[in-house]
């Protein structure tokens, strides 16, 4: 434990770290981005993105497992 803490203070992660062990792209907790500089036409369609690229397969996954335990139509 001690050294794990150790590990997590020595390493000062930064919010390019946090986003990725989170699984959300840098650029919408305004995190610098080291590709340079990512435009998009809209708000709306970068929402959309994210929600396509690192929501939807979790959604996914949780609809099929879901739909697992909903009996067949007339049975």
């Amino acid at each position: 434990m001690a050294n794990d803490t150790q590990f997590l203070e020595s390493r000062q992660f930064g919010l390019t770290d946090i986003s990725r062990f989170f699984g959300c792209p840098a650029d919408l907790i305004d995190a610098a981005v080291s590709t340079g500089s990512i435009t998009y036409a809209t708000i709306t369609q970068r929402n959309l993105q994210f929600l396509i690229m690192n929501l939807g397969p979790a959604v996914t996954r949780r609809e099929t497992a879901l739909g697992r335990l909903v009996p067949a139509p007339g049975t």
